[in-house]
């Protein structure tokens, strides 16, 4: 055997160099063979003949979750740099998925013109307001980060994009003339209810709309799971939790200076507190720690809490805030009321959803149920091992599409776009109600039906346009 396989090859070789050649040539085709396999995502529609249905349909939900929560770099603002409260909690994660466009940062610069302030202030110290310069896209280390912004009237000719805060939005902010290569950009972080405006007049103005809502042209969201770029160390974390455990006591912890709000989440939390005990603080209770919203308070309720109380103050189509995503990161249960699709947001059992139980007292009997079943309560905590909670770079997603110089039609129809939100719910009387006609996707089984499309519903078309 081995003088034919010389003989064919023209060698001459020992059987030893010979054995070690095949096996070489064996894993270099085996290894080859898996790599291309995890990086091309090649996937197998032909499962093994003895695989469950179970086993194929967890496949498919890991493939699922590996979209929805993409892996994340990480970027942590210098420590020489005050942060702002909202930025304390969290830190920013830009999934590696986007900002493919790097070849932008050298591009024009892009010149936005702020044509209203942020609730009445320029240049504030907060997340989700553009500051005048470069400063807020140097400060968040963006990909594309060659953007300016100004308030100064001398440029708004030459402006790239204005932009225009609902709040604070008036007709007189509204310049008369403007250049037909400009984007006008509406945006807002409040549900419509707290921003009631009579959107019909605004109709063939704007290009892009900016907000929380998931139909926007630019998400601008309160923040997003993420994969860590190093997971968690299991077994450290497990003993840790543990300890905390001992720490803990059967209560929740809210933290609410809101006290009379149109979701009407007080009257829910009172009967909740029948059941299961609920320690109120800030400004609807005792004294909140401070600073709010920080490291150091999450970090101190989470040692002597097992839940904290994550209601929005409106329960309206996509809104959904900080109140769920701060607390994430910490070793606590969020216990959550809102109007976002929660299974689309989140990892699997990571929080609570209140709109899953008939009544808050069926709620205060389940969270007794998972306080004094340590396995349970411990198994919440689980997906921490894999992902993790970040602030959303909504201002690098800003100047990255301002780069890419994207053709822009004018907004039609933009009461239909933001009042449908006006279909947001309330609790009254033992149950939620709608609040309005306006159609509402209820992600909830039990709420299905309160909402049904209005009829013959008047639809508004402008053709208006502005010339320079």
């Amino acid at each position: 055997m081995k003088r034919c396989i010389l003989r064919c090859f023209h060698i001459n070789i020992s059987w030893k160099s010979l054995l070690a050649y095949s096996i070489l040539v064996i894993s270099v085709v085996a290894l080859s063979s898996h790599l291309l396999s995890h990086f091309l995502l090649i996937p197998n529609n032909g499962f093994e003949k003895n695989e469950k249905p179970a086993e194929i349909k967890a496949s498919k939900r890991t493939l699922r979750k590996r979209a929805i929560f993409p892996e994340v770099r990480e970027y942590t603002i210098s420590p020489r740099i005050s942060k702002f409260t909202n930025e304390n909690a969290r830190t920013i994660g830009f999934p590696v998925r986007n900002y493919r466009s790097l070849g932008l940062i050298n591009s024009e610069q892009k010149t936005i013109y702020l044509a209203t302030s942020y609730f009445g202030e320029w240049n504030p110290e907060h997340f989700y307001s553009l500051h005048l310069g470069n400063e807020t896209f140097l400060r968040y280390s963006c990909p594309v980060h060659n953007c300016r912004a100004t308030n100064d009237p001398a440029e708004i000719r030459k402006a790239d994009a204005l932009l225009f805060h609902i709040r604070d939005l008036e007709v007189f902010s509204i310049p008369r003339r403007r250049s037909t290569k400009q984007v006008w950009i509406l945006y807002s972080m409040e549900p419509p209810w707290l921003e009631i405006r009579d959107m019909k007049r605004f109709d063939g103005v704007f290009n892009w709309t900016m907000s929380y809502r998931r139909t926007s042209d630019i998400l601008m969201s309160y923040g997003f799971i993420g994969e860590q770029p190093k997971p968690a160390m299991q077994l450290s974390k497990l003993k840790e939790r543990l300890a905390l455990m001992r720490t803990k006591l059967n209560r929740a912890v809210w933290f609410v200076s809101n006290c009379h709000t149109d979701s009407n989440r007080e009257e829910y939390v009172n009967r909740l507190r029948r059941v299961y005990p609920v320690d109120k603080f800030g400004g609807c209770g005792m004294e909140a720690c401070r600073p709010a919203e920080t490291q150091k308070c999450y970090t101190q309720v989470s040692i002597r809490y097992k839940f904290y109380i994550s209601f929005e103050n409106a329960i309206c189509r996509d809104y959904v805030t900080e109140k769920l995503f701060n607390p994430l990161n910490f070793d606590i249960i969020p216990v959550v009321l809102g109007g976002v699709n929660y299974s689309n947001l989140v990892p699997p059992r990571s929080v609570i959803n209140a709109l899953e139980f008939d009544t808050p007292e069926d709620l205060g009997q389940f969270l007794w149920k998972v306080s004094n079943d340590k396995s349970m309560y411990l198994s919440y905590f689980e997906w921490k091992n894999t992902y993790r909670s970040y602030l959303q770079p909504w201002m690098c997603d800003l100047c990255e599409k301002l780069h890419e110089n994207i053709p822009s039609k004018v907004k039609n129809n933009l009461d239909d776009w933001w009042n449908e939100g006006y279909s947001c719910l309330k609790w009254s009387n033992n149950s939620f109600k709608r609040v309005s006609q306006h159609p509402f996707p209820v992600y909830n089984s039990k709420l299905r039906g309160l909402f049904k499309p209005k009829k013959n519903r008047r639809s508004w078309n402008s053709n208006r346009s502005f010339q320079a």
